[in-house]
């Protein structure tokens, strides 16, 4: 009984990073792919993958570290989530280094920051608006 207390809490504790580990990996394994093997369809692509992809990121991580960290103010935890989002992207750029045709840019680290800060800030209003007018129905 006490070990199946103990695998519950666990889920509990873990199961909201879930989504933010299996982001993470995905990220990580599209910038393994060579820079040749990118198709070019429009000017500036990158940008809007970026800021796409770290939209989502600051959206999982403000929602883990808000189910881990339910007294942290929601100010807080969409900058802790725009910075963690961030770290990551730098060590995305550094990994993009050592990929053929690929390079690390400053334009880049700059659009995930503002993704992941968007994404975690759209989560930390929008979402308690819309449960609270969820609620009230």
């Amino acid at each position: 009984m006490a070990a199946k207390r103990t695998v519950s809490r666990f889920v509990a504790a873990a199961g909201p990073w879930l989504p933010v580990v299996l982001w993470m990996t995905g990220i990580f394994v599209s910038s393994s792919v060579p820079g040749e093997d990118i198709p070019f369809l429009f000017p500036q692509q990158d940008v809007l993958y970026h800021g796409i992809i770290y939209v989502i990121l600051g959206l999982f991580l403000y929602r883990a570290l808000h189910r881990s960290l339910p007294r942290m103010s929601w100010r807080m935890l969409v900058l802790v989530a725009a910075l963690c989002a961030t770290l990551f992207g730098v060590s995305d750029e550094l990994h993009q280094t050592f990929v053929s045709g690929r390079t690390a840019t400053l334009k880049d680290l700059i659009v995930d920051f503002a993704g992941s800060f968007l994404g975690a800030f759209v989560k930390g209003i929008i979402a308690p608006w819309l449960s609270s007018h969820h609620l009230r129905q």
